[in-house]
């Protein structure tokens, strides 16, 4: 069975389940009790905050002016702000922070009488945003329908991290992060393995403590733990860097921005014959028919333009839900398409993070089956 082939399985699924989902941003397992409601609901809107408080929205709301000190200096407590604004405010651009909570998933951790924790996992960056909570008099968060009863929640600390320092691995300092420009597989293939490992190591160290201890590996976040957090901060500033840079490439390529433009307006409102159109691949086919299937409001309307790597080939447009970014798309366009000088087609795909740890296995089964084959 070639790849695509088991994809189409997984990607039929997520298909028809995510018509029925929630518009949530977590895991199903995540939302286990009422009282995790309200502290995924205090995530949930903090990072609402730093996304519609941007230029991603700004851009097409001429009413709106980007303001995210103003959104969300209410989750903090006061000490908590100060350092917020001392150090990553005056290091990072509001269109980095912006493009940090748009792409990043919720994973929550521990809840307990006194807080809770839970991160912000940006797999494009491979990089986390780990939160510690604390119910704090003058707070206030959105009520989650009758949910109330834990009481009002603010950022107490809060601590970044590369996803190889969080997962044990050797981190990377190179420009080059193999989830913004990978090396020899595929972009989707890489995000996916990111996505995989820092889950499951999420898991391992806050998923088994009943207690609900908020801690980061067993210490509490801002002890001495032995982290070398001026390192890590430098990662992440070389991540936003990054992914700045290749923002600009795109700004400044009148043909990149247009195509980007372009799909956009197809990832949000076009009808599956229109995809069909411009996306004419037969093998690839079912990725225009169930994503079409997606209920336009919910689904479909909130994918904004979020990557740009241009090859030798051509480029990679990749796209995410800003208000969704478990769900994200990708095209690869042939150089030479818009100028009519290729017949190769524009590719269109589409997937569920939520389904990272099934679609890399299937991968790998397909690469393994063809090694064999080959050899």
């Amino acid at each position: 069975m070639k790849i695509y082939e088991i994809l189409a399985a997984a990607a039929c699924l997520v298909g028809v389940s995510s018509v029925a989902a929630p518009p949530s941003d977590v895991r199903k397992e995540d939302i286990r009790a009422t009282q995790g409601a309200v502290h995924l609901a205090f995530a949930g809107a903090l990072r609402n905050a730093a996304v519609t408080n941007s230029f991603l929205f700004a851009r097409e709301d001429p009413e709106i002016e980007p303001n995210f000190a103003a959104a969300a200096r209410g989750f903090f407590t006061g000490m908590t702000w100060n350092q917020w604004t001392k150090d990553v405010a005056v290091e990072f651009s509001d269109e980095q922070i912006t493009d940090f909570f748009a792409g990043a998933v919720v994973l929550l951790g521990p809840i307990g009488a006194d807080g809770s924790v839970f991160a912000y996992f940006n797999p494009w960056w491979d990089a986390l945003l780990v939160v510690q909570t604390t119910i704090s008099e003058g707070k206030s968060i959105p009520e989650p329908g009758k949910a109330s009863n834990i009481g009002p929640l603010a950022v107490k600390r809060f601590e970044w991290l590369s996803g190889e320092t969080f997962r044990g691995e050797t981190p990377s300092d190179s420009p080059s992060l193999r989830t913004v420009v990978p090396d020899s597989d595929p972009l989707s293939v890489e995000i996916w393995r990111v996505q995989r490992a820092t889950l499951a190591k999420f898991d391992s160290v806050y998923g088994a403590d009943p207690a609900g201890k908020v801690a980061f590996h067993g210490k509490q976040i801002g002890a001495d733990d032995g982290l070398d957090r001026a390192a890590e901060f430098s990662r992440i500033q070389v991540r936003a860097g990054t992914r700045l840079k290749l923002l600009s490439l795109q700004m400044k390529n009148e043909e990149a921005l247009g195509v980007a433009i372009r799909v956009c307006d197809l990832l949000r409102s076009a009808s599956v014959v229109m995809f069909k159109r411009h996306f004419t691949d037969p093998a690839h086919e079912f990725f225009c028919e169930t994503f079409t299937k997606l209920n336009r409001r919910a689904f479909r309307s909130g994918f904004v333009p979020y990557g740009y790597v241009p090859t030798a080939e051509g480029a990679l447009y990749v796209f995410v839900n800003a208000n969704l970014p478990r769900l994200y798309a990708t095209v690869s366009m042939p150089a030479g398409l818009v100028d009519g000088e290729t017949e190769k087609p524009a590719v269109f795909e589409w997937y569920d993070l939520d389904q990272a740890s099934e679609l890399l296995a299937a991968w790998e089964a397909e690469q393994a089956a063809e090694k064999s084959i080959s050899e």
